[in-house]
């Protein structure tokens, strides 16, 4: 994980306060603030499952990387006994 650094700068939305937004001419603010709580918590929900499949992707990745890197150890391993072999032919 320590592949993994954000060097870019803020994210617009990180920017905006959520209470800032402007009512449109007949609704209170408390019906605003409930319709902006519903799409955070859709919001939320998306960017949860997003989160987990990049997990599962980023875990099955690690596995394959070890599986490789057993393989190409014990061909290595398989080649130095070759070479030894072949020193003493």
């Amino acid at each position: 994980m320590k592949d993994l650094n954000y060097g870019g700068d803020e994210p617009a939305w990180e920017k905006m306060d959520i209470l800032d937004r402007v009512a449109e001419p007949g609704e209170s603010s408390e019906k605003v603030a409930k319709h902006e709580l519903d799409r955070l918590k859709k919001e939320k929900r998306e960017l949860a499952s997003e989160l987990q499949r990049t997990q599962d992707l980023l875990r099955q990745q690690v596995e394959i990387d070890k599986e490789n890197n057993e393989l190409v150890l014990l061909e290595i391993k398989q080649l130095k006994a070759t070479v030894e072999k072949d020193k003493m032919v």
